[in-house]
């Protein structure tokens, strides 16, 4: 896309200002997972050195991970909603910036928001679904 619109001043800014926003949500997503994996260490220290019996040791292990996977999945919902936010609010001026330009960009910015809509809503579909698994957790 920056190929593209090379030749105009606001674009390549447009879609650094996006890459930024996308690259906040992966670190965030980076950070979820790591901090999955820091307390998947903790749980495995937890029934190596805690376990009195099977059943406490279950019990403890499910909560743990329940409150694993709500709070990532909570964390991840934020980092999307950001992400969408920004990349609307950037479309919205590249609308506003060529539209006033003459440039027919309306249509292009339309169809890249409903991409990225369905991307999102796709996203929060499945950590939905991963909340509801954690849920089920006996």
């Amino acid at each position: 896309m920056k190929k593209h619109a090379s030749g105009s001043p606001f674009v390549p800014e447009i879609l650094d200002f996006n890459t930024t926003a996308f690259d906040r949500a992966v670190e965030a997503q980076k950070s979820a997972i790591d901090l999955m994996v820091e307390q998947s260490h903790a749980w495995a220290g937890l029934v190596r050195e805690r376990v009195e019996t099977v059943s406490k040791a279950v019990e403890a292990g499910t909560k743990f991970t329940r409150a694993t996977v709500e709070h990532a999945v909570e964390m991840q919902k934020t980092a999307i909603d950001f992400s969408a936010k920004q990349t609307a609010a950037a479309l919205d001026t590249a609308k506003k910036q060529f539209g006033n330009a003459g440039v027919p960009i309306g249509a292009a910015v339309d169809s890249m928001q409903r991409g990225v809509d369905a991307v999102v809503g796709a996203h929060k579909e499945l950590l939905d679904i991963s909340k509801k698994s954690s849920q089920i957790l006996h």
